[in-house]
């Protein structure tokens, strides 16, 4: 009987303090920082000429782009990840309103230099790092440029909508992207895409052009929508922007299969964005798919050295959801 009851009592003792066992246990992995990421797929490094031209409308930006190899290098290794998609920035040189350096050099030789100037900074990383080259999709010699990257050994191409001043709702745009993304397709480059345009009312109209007339150019490689579909930060635009891209998903327009969305600067405050909307894109990700989601910090853009963590605190995921996030790695670095 004594013995019975020390059980007994034992037992009581145990289920009493169990609810404060797992209420430990889940906050510690609550409050536990999120593991490191396995690929940023969103890294920029660019030359000291683009920089200048950079300089020439955001000389703030400029002097936080001036980075080396040695310094992405040590900032992968900070963050413990393993693998980058190295985004050239000749799409700066190709740039609307661009004064080239030197002066009267010629834009499309300027534009080359920065690609095979890419190349060969990544060289000696080629396990590590894989090589976008970049132009403005709009100039005479895009499809060139990208054939001639493919020849040389870069493995993607970069476009960015805002700095070519791309119109989506422009038929003769519209017609010039499609010659792009054939091309790129041709060459199996895979493409990452700042989509977000100038237009004062970006949103689901852009998107649904794109999704409809660009994006079936480009079956067979997989397309990377940065920022979530916007420039940075999240807004009411972005999210009209991302509206379109589920309602294709979920209509059967569009297939998921070779598209994907990478998180980089969408949790930072942007200049014309104002304080990111994390509950909308919180959302958004859960419709898209975690597994078309990936983890991009824009280095060496605005967000923190430790953006995967900024992401875990801003956006509020399931940490089974985070984990997942972080752990996604596109095709073209498999």
């Amino acid at each position: 009987m004594f013995k019975l009851r020390c059980i007994d009592r034992a037992r009581f003792i145990g289920f009493a303090l169990l609810p404060l066992a797992l209420a430990a246990v889940a906050t510690s992995v609550l409050g536990q920082d999120p593991p490191p990421p396995k690929a940023d797929h969103h890294i920029h490094l660019n030359t000291p000429v683009a920089n200048e031209i950079l300089a020439q409308h955001e000389p703030d930006r400029a002097r936080n782009q001036v980075k080396t190899l040695s310094d992405l290098i040590a900032f992968l290794d900070s963050t413990g990840v393993k693998q980058a998609a190295v985004l050239s920035d000749a799409y700066i040189i190709g740039g609307f309103a661009v004064k080239q350096i030197p002066p009267g050099s010629d834009e499309y030789d300027n534009v080359q230099k920065e690609n095979d100037w890419l190349l060969k900074q990544i060289a000696p990383y080629s396990g590590r790092l894989v090589g976008f080259c970049s132009e403005n999709p709009l100039k005479s010699y895009a499809v060139e440029e990208i054939k001639r990257c493919a020849s040389i050994g870069l493995r993607g191409l970069k476009l960015h909508f805002t700095n070519a001043a791309v119109d989506l709702r422009n038929p003769k745009h519209i017609e010039q992207l499609k010659a792009v993304f054939s091309a790129a397709n041709a060459v199996k480059f895979p493409i990452i895409v700042h989509m977000r345009t100038w237009n004062r009312n970006y949103g689901f109209e852009d998107a649904r052009k794109f999704i409809a007339e660009v994006l079936p150019s480009a079956p067979d490689v997989p397309v990377q929508i940065a920022h979530m579909a916007g420039w940075g930060g999240y807004d009411s635009a972005t999210d009209e922007a991302m509206k379109a891209f589920i309602q294709a998903f979920e209509s059967g327009t569009l297939a998921r299969k070779n598209v994907y969305f990478d998180l980089s600067a969408t949790v930072v405050t942007f200049p014309f964005s104002g304080p990111p909307k994390t509950a909308e894109l919180v959302s958004r990700i859960r419709q898209v798919g975690l597994r078309h989601v990936l983890y991009g910090s824009d280095w060496p853009g605005p967000p923190s050295a430790d953006y995967a963590k900024t992401l875990r605190e801003s956006l509020g995921l399931q940490v089974s959801e985070l984990r997942e996030i972080l752990d996604n790695t596109a095709p073209y670095l498999k």
